[in-house]
């Protein structure tokens, strides 16, 4: 059961590296740094909709590389960032807390973000240090609650419900590489495929998530260099 804590999915996350490891032609271990912003869609019954943006965050996060080839490589990742959310009690969904404040919206409850990436990244040479990649990832967003208050629970469930934490990536990565460190920075794109399913009536876009990551990777010395 993905609970609040993320231990299911870590543990598969390093069973999938682990079996990965003897087929790989170069690893390395990547230090990225990412700011995201997230998009709302506030409706109630007989009003029109509200587009809340939610404020930016910053996520900082580590990833292991392992490449397969010069054209496919997979890169499981884990950002983790901090932010704030309330439950807005007239469209029963959750805000981001700079929604405002008032009678409709809940005390605000800070969460620890955790964001599970299981890219497939496809690259693409445009030169000797140049390289252009398109990924697809099944990433998850888990929330673990900061504070408990009387909003807590309410607004854990719902992030929990519906497969709210099931979010499909895609990403575009610019890759510069010099000597041993490779440079990337990527535009990340994470849909919120639960808007197909849920009950709450929202566009497809509610809850979309766009990350700009910017991405340090170190590599590993290989057995045949030794």
């Amino acid at each position: 059961m993905i609970g609040r804590n993320g231990t299911p999915l870590l543990a598969g996350l390093l069973f999938l590296v682990g079996g990965a490891l003897s087929a790989q032609e170069r690893i390395s271990i990547d230090v990225q740094i990412s700011t995201h912003i997230s998009w709302y869609e506030i409706t109630i019954e007989g009003e029109p909709p509200v587009y809340v943006i939610g404020s930016p965050a910053i996520a900082v996060g580590m990833a292991t590389t392992l490449e397969f080839s010069s054209l496919f490589s997979f890169a499981p990742a884990l950002d983790v960032f901090i932010n704030e959310k309330r439950f807005n009690n007239h469209s029963d969904i959750v805000v981001p807390a700079s929604a405002g404040r008032g009678g409709n919206l809940s005390d605000a409850v800070p969460y620890m973000g955790l964001l599970v990436s299981l890219p497939a990244i496809f690259s693409f040479s445009l030169s000797d240090q140049l390289a252009l990649g398109i990924a697809l990832s099944p990433s998850f967003l888990l929330h673990i609650p900061l504070r408990d208050n009387a909003a807590t629970t309410t607004i854990t469930n719902y992030l929990y419900s519906d497969g709210r934490f099931f979010y499909p990536e895609t990403q575009l990565r610019l890759a510069f590489e010099f000597q041993d460190i490779e440079m990337q920075l990527s535009a990340r794109l994470l849909l919120p495929f639960y808007n197909l399913w849920d009950r709450d009536n929202s566009s497809f876009i509610h809850e979309m998530i766009v990350l700009v990551t910017f991405q340090t990777r170190f590599f590993l010395p290989s057995a045949s260099d030794g």
